[in-house]
């Protein structure tokens, strides 16, 4: 029998940068960072 290789991949951090603009509504906004924020990899800055 034939040995199996287990490939180990490497996890690897990325980071984007998204830049919303004209939300001139609170309400939409909110619904957005709420949205966002339920994410876990999702940082919110001001």
């Amino acid at each position: 029998m034939e040995s199996e290789k287990i490939e180990e991949k490497e996890e690897k951090e990325m980071e984007k940068i998204v830049k919303i603009n004209g939300m001139a509504c609170s309400h939409c906004a909110g619904r957005v960072e709420k949205a966002l924020s339920a994410l876990n990899s999702v940082d919110l800055k001001n």
